[in-house]
């Protein structure tokens, strides 16, 4: 609710992260800080909301959940998304004025408030205590492939397996509820060896193609399947 996603996005994300698990044959500790990294990664929303409220008071009208998609190494992605988060009402000059200083100030201000995401999100597994490995797949879930990332800049194999991992299933199970499979296909594509790492890729575009994969996702009964597939925790 605090992103404006689906309430299933957390689940479906640990579906999608724990079948490319599967493919890679990870172990139970791997397994274990991806599913419960799903479950609380947003936690710490209230963090980024802050962030959007000073530029967009009114940031119901924003589509926060879009934004994550957006690529931010690239100026057009970023200008593009604001473009269409401005409704055109009399209130569209103070949102111009907004606009401008978003690209003026945005770079410090986004890097606070994904911190902040991400920071609240280690705390509470913390506070749960789960190890550990949880605490740094939630910590460094933002955390880009090609080291570019808004909040902690960690590149390559220095980011945690299952950190790689949630990043690419929270973008991909956006990516589908916004354009379905497609959608999700061709941001993996697009996205190797840039936000995702390309082993993560490659398991992807190899599980994807399973009849299951799709149908398992949309269907109803998901939350049981997913359920059923929890693994064990020291917490």
């Amino acid at each position: 609710l605090g992103l404006d996603e689906r309430m299933e996005h957390g689940i479906n994300s640990a579906y999608i992260g724990l079948r490319l698990a599967d493919v890679l044959n990870l172990p139970s500790d791997e397994r274990e800080a991806i599913f419960y990294g799903a479950l609380l990664k947003d936690v710490g929303c209230t963090s980024c909301a802050a962030g959007f409220a000073a530029f967009f008071p009114d940031d119901e009208l924003v589509p926060r959940s879009e934004f994550i998609l957006v690529d931010p190494t690239r100026f057009n992605d970023s200008f593009t998304w604001l473009l269409r988060s401005v409704p055109l009402d009399p209130e569209l000059p103070s949102r111009i004025s907004r606009l401008l200083s978003y690209l003026a100030h945005c770079g410090p201000i986004m890097q606070e408030t994904t911190r902040g995401h991400c920071e609240v999100a280690q705390l509470f597994a913390q506070r749960l205590g789960f190890p550990e490995h949880v605490q740094h797949t939630v910590l460094y879930q933002f955390e880009r492939w090609d080291g570019k990332s808004m909040a902690y800049g960690l590149q390559s194999n220095a980011v945690p397996l299952a950190a790689r991992i949630l990043n690419a299933a929270l973008a991909l199970e956006l990516a589908h509820g916004f354009g379905g499979p497609s959608a999700a296909r061709a941001l993996a594509c697009e996205q190797r060896g840039a936000r995702f790492d390309p082993e993560v890729v490659d398991a992807f575009l190899t599980v994807e193609k399973r009849d299951d994969f799709w149908k398992t996702l949309e269907h109803e009964s998901l939350n049981t399947v997913i359920l059923a597939m929890q693994p064990p925790t020291s917490a």
